[in-house]
This record gives C-alpha cells, sequence and structure tokens, in this order.
C-alpha cells in the first residue's frame, strides 16, 4: 500500500463517533489487546502488544497494519522525537509474521503492515509486536513525566477488551508517583471506558470498562519524582539535524567551485589585451558568437548570420512600411545561391527561408514566427560543429555541464517533493542545492588552451568595434567596413554602436555614409536614420527567427503524548 494510501486509510478516522458495532461482517475486529510496557532507567521503554484479530469470512484480508507516531508530543523545547529498536512481530507461539515497514518522515510515523500479500486469512489470528521505543520520558520543572497513549486512538478496528500492565524501574515506586488515566476521543480529558489500578509498588495495570470503537483511546500520566530516570540525551545528530540540511548547500557549493576550477575553468592566457582589427581567424559571425559564449546559440547570432548572407550577395532585405496598429515588416529576396561557396549553417539558413532556392523567391520575415525555431539548434550544432573541428572547445567541459544539470534536476525534485508534503529544513535546502549544482553546470563549458587563444583574439577585434573611434587609421584603411563588419556588432549586441561611430568617422572626412545595396529602406528612409533602420531590422529579425509556440502545458499522529497511533487491516 502506498504512503498516500495510509493517509486516505487513517485520517477519516478523526471524524468517526466511537459508536460503532463489534462486528467482523463489516472488517475485523480486535477481540483483545494486551500489553505490557517495561520502562527502563534510561527512559527506554519494552512494549510487547498481543491481539487477537477475528476477521470472520470477511473476503481478501491478508493481515492488519499498526501505524506509530516517532514524534511526540512534548512541551516546547523538549526533545521530542522516538526511534524503534528490537522490533519483533510473531504469532503467539513464536514463529514470525512476514511484515513490510514503511517509515514516513513526512507524516512522522512508522507503520508496519503485516501479512503476505499472495495469501488471505479468516477466523481469528494472533499477532504479538514487540518493540523497543528510546526517550518514552521528559524532564520538566523538577519532575520527570511519563505520559503514553497506551493502546492509540486511531484504530480502525473496535477493540472488545483493552488491558495493559506497565512495569516500573526499580528505582522509581508506584506510590511516589502522580498517576491519572483519560479515555476516548482525541484530546479528551474524561476518563469512562477504562479504569487503572495499582498491582504493587512498581507495577499499573489499566483495563477496559467496555469495548473501544475507532477513535477511541486511553493514556497513562505519571509524574515522578526527578533523578530517578535518566533523560534520554538525543545526539547532536538527532538535535540539529535540522541546522545540518543547511550545510549541504554550503558543501555542494565548496565541492562544485574545486570541480569547476579543475574542469571548467579556462586556461589562462599570460598576455595583455590588444586590440585585434579583423575577426580573429576568420570567424564568421556565428563562429566567433558560439566560442564567446561556449557554444551557447543566440537569437542576434541568427540575425547577425541573414545579415552576413546579405552582405555575401545571396540575400537581399527590403523594409516593408507597417500602418495603423501595424508593425513594419522586411521581404528578404534570395539573389543566388552556391552552396560550394557557403558554410553548411548557411545552408540550412538558406533552406530554411526560401524552400526552392531558386533566385527571385521571396519571404517576409513576420511568415517565420514559430516556424524558424525548429533550426536554431541545427545551426548552433554546425557552427559549433567548426569549433570543434578547430579544437577550441573541451567537449569535456560539455559532459560535466550534462551530468551535473541531470544531477541539479534530481536534487531539485527531490527538494519540491518534500516541500509539497510539509518536511521543510530538507525541502529548501535542497532546492538550493539544486540552484548551486545548476549555476555551476552552466559554467561547465570550457575552451581548450588554443580556444582560450582564440577567445583571446576575438576579444581584441570586439574592443575594436567597441572603441572604433580610438582607431581612425586603421577605419579608414578597410574597404566598405561599415558593412563588412556590421554582423559581427549585431553578434556582439553592439550594433548601435557601431553604426553611430562609423557615422560619426565618415561625417569627419566628409564622406557619405551610403547604406548598403542589399538594404532597401521604406518612403521615409534616408541616410541620417540607417542606425534606427538596421537596429529595427535586427530586433524584429531576432524576435521573429527566435520565436517558437508557447507550450500549454498530513500530520503525524499525537495520540495524547507518547505511543498512540492506531493500525487497521488490509
Amino acid at each position: 500500500m502506498k504512503k498516500w494510501l495510509w493517509i486516505v486509510v487513517v485520517l477519516p478516522l478523526l471524524t468517526i463517533s466511537p459508536v460503532m458495532a463489534t462486528n467482523p461482517e463489516t472488517d475485523c475486529v480486535i477481540r483483545d489487546f494486551q500489553s505490557t510496557f517495561a520502562l527502563k532507567t534510561d527512559a527506554k521503554l519494552d512494549v510487547v502488544e498481543n491481539l487477537t484479530v477475528d476477521c470472520g469470512t470477511l473476503p481478501n484480508k491478508h493481515g492488519i497494519f499498526r501505524i506509530l507516531p516517532t514524534v511526540v508530543s512534548r512541551p516546547a523545547g523538549v526533545f521530542n522525537k522516538t526511534k524503534f529498536s528490537n522490533i519483533s512481530i510473531t504469532d503467539n507461539n513464536g514463529s514470525p509474521k512476514q511484515y513490510e515497514t514503511v517509515n514516513d518522515r513526512v507524516n512522522s510515523t512508522v507503520s508496519w503492515k503485516i501479512g503476505d500479500p499472495n495469501a488471505t486469512i479468516s477466523g481469528v489470528n494472533q499477532y504479538k509486536i514487540a518493540y523497543t521505543v528510546n526517550n518514552a520520558t521528559y524532564d520538566q520543572d523538577g519532575k520527570t513525566f511519563f505520559n503514553w497513549n497506551l493502546s492509540g486512538n486511531f484504530w480502525q478496528l473496535p477493540i472488545d477488551n483493552f488491558a495493559a500492565i506497565l512495569t516500573l524501574p526499580d528505582s522509581v515506586e508506584a506510590g511516589d508517583s502522580k498517576i491519572s488515566l483519560f479515555d476516548g476521543v482525541q484530546g479528551s480529558s474524561k476518563n469512562s471506558y477504562s479504569k487503572y489500578a495499582v498491582l504493587d509498588s512498581h507495577r499499573i495495570s489499566v483495563s477496559s470498562l467496555k469495548a473501544f470503537n475507532p477513535g477511541v483511546g486511553v493514556t497513562l500520566n505519571l509524574t515522578m519524582p526527578s533523578g530517578l530516570i535518566t533523560p534520554y540525551q538525543p545526539s547532536n545528530l538527532e538535535k540539529y539535524s535540522n541546522y545540518y540540511w543547511s550545510l549541504l548547500p554550503i558543501l555542494a557549493f565548496v565541492l562544485l567551485f574545486w570541480l569547476w576550477s579543475r574542469k571548467g575553468r579556462d586556461p589562462k592566457i599570460h598576455a595583455p589585451e590588444m586590440v585585434q582589427y579583423e575577426p580573429p581567424r576568420a570567424f564568421s559571425p556565428l563562429e566567433a558568437g558560439l566560442l564567446e559564449s561556449m557554444g551557447k546559440v543566440k537569437p542576434d547570432y541568427i540575425t547577425a548570420t541573414v545579415i552576413n548572407l546579405a552582405v555575401q550577395g545571396c540575400i537581399k532585405i527590403t523594409e516593408v512600411p507597417g500602418g495603423f496598429l501595424k508593425r513594419k515588416d522586411y521581404e528578404l529576396s534570395l539573389q543566388r545561391y552556391d552552396a560550394t561557396k557557403l558554410k553548411s549553417y548557411e545552408t540550412t539558413i538558406l533552406t530554411q527561408l526560401f524552400t526552392t532556392l531558386k533566385p527571385g523567391q521571396t519571404v517576409k520575415i513576420s511568415g517565420q514566427r514559430n516556424q524558424f525555431y525548429e533550426i536554431i539548434e541545427d545551426v548552433a550544432a554546425a557552427g559549433r560543429e567548426v569549433l570543434n573541428g578547430q579544437g577550441l572547445l573541451d567537449k569535456a567541459g560539455s559532459t560535466w555541464k550534462i551530468a551535473l544539470m541531470i544531477l541539479a534536476a534530481v536534487v531539485a525534485y527531490a527538494g519540491v517533493q518534500l516541500f509539497a508534503e510539509n518536511d521543510q529544513s530538507p525541502s529548501w535546502a535542497l532546492i538550493l542545492t539544486g540552484l548551486v549544482i545548476f549555476i555551476f553546470a552552466l559554467l561547465m563549458d570550457r575552451r581548450t588552451v588554443e580556444g582560450a587563444k582564440a577567445y583571446w583574439e576575438l576579444r581584441g577585434f570586439k574592443q575594436y568595434i567597441k572603441k572604433v573611434d580610438k582607431h581612425r587609421m586603421k577605419f579608414y584603411e578597410q574597404e566598405n567596413i561599415f558593412e563588412k563588419y556590421l554582423p559581427y556588432a549585431v553578434a556582439f549586441g553592439l550594433t548601435s554602436k557601431w553604426i553611430k561611430a562609423c557615422r560619426r568617422l565618415y561625417a569627419a572626412q566628409n564622406l557619405p555614409m551610403v547604406m548598403p545595396l542589399w538594404y532597401v529602406g521604406g518612403a521615409d528612409f534616408n541616410v541620417s536614420n540607417v542606425d534606427s533602420a538596421i537596429s529595427s531590422l535586427s530586433s524584429q529579425m531576432g524576435s521573429s527567427l527566435a520565436s517558437s509556440p508557447s507550450s500549454s502545458g498530513g500530520g503525524g499522529f499525537s495520540g495524547g503524548g507518547g505511543g498512540g497511533g492506531g493500525g487497521g487491516s488490509w
């Protein structure tokens, strides 16, 4: 039976009225429930429960289950967790019974599902459940308290007869203790279902006066002189386990930082940064972008590649003016196509845009919305293949990235599951740890030594794009430099800066700022608004080509102090 089924089965008992007939035609009945409790001077409690269960001729019954709380009701500041050990489940003759243990940390219970799922039972069956509980008493205000639910308020089954005997340690006299008994439904402060008797100086008996219907239990309270029983001393792990969880993300950070420094950090290039006046190693805009981003594709890289195809004369771009509440559009027309002069990812892009690849074919950028995204990863993969072919990206970094991504997802998912089940301390620790792992996963991509050198050169070229004003002579020396390097400015996110700088440099030499032949502006287009035209083209092309369709896509038992719980048949 799954954990949530236990909750579905047991929680309804909270509302059951204690007026049900003990009839095995409805469910099994506990004909007799005999328990012995032996309290030790180290605050441990040895418990033996003998149950006589009658299932009559009910069909499909396999046995019973017993549920006990692992967190008990104690005053604030008093350690309230218990553990169970020395577990033995047999019949009255000592023959072992088959059982399954379910530890439910969220609801703070342990359950023993007793019986064979492949065999059914009928009539009267005997069960002897023995276990030891630690932390059965607590000290407060100079007194030692034993507050124990002897039977359990959450039994599904009626109990015809109940009896229990508590044996005190030799150091404790029953006559020196204040004894009180409460019974009835959960939280009752009355006593009408049972009675107690002091058998001798170390034994107290409790017996039922009438049948316990589901929801009825009996709790025995003893107040004893302090110092006769040594309080349970929880370990630091038990006391501070919630605080220890907070160390998990810190430990993860330390370990992952060490891993990143060994496997994810770029090799160092011990050389001052120098301005480069040309794209290093004949990188295309896409390749330059992928080297900078460690292989991650960005919309600007795709836009830059399309504009670069226009610079090469493959495409002409025509501005289509908008109207009232209508955004301007851009029409692409194929001018020429020669696969032998193009890189594989450029061919992929042209094939997506122009299905027939016949010169003269036209397509509007807006028409590629929610369609072009299908090839973006193919384009990026082809670009990365170029870089990998030159030995610039470290494949081991990608492997570490994937492994850590999977680990981050598993850890965070576990945290979310615990959070949903109100297990707060571990949940936040796991979620935060998953986030730390995810962040480091993003950092694990790295370049090789040769890739680090290439990136050093690329940063120098990017500096030139940023600060071209400081390098006027080199600017004037190169022909068609404005449109030649425009795709790189787009890829680097420096479109407006590049255009405005070029405008100033042309004006300083009394040279006209001529719009490239591959661009046809609207009716209001002129040389003074070339920067806004190209920036608008870049922005709309990026948003359209990168767009993709949107996807749609209990508390634990208290039982009156320690003990308690309940059970049922299955």
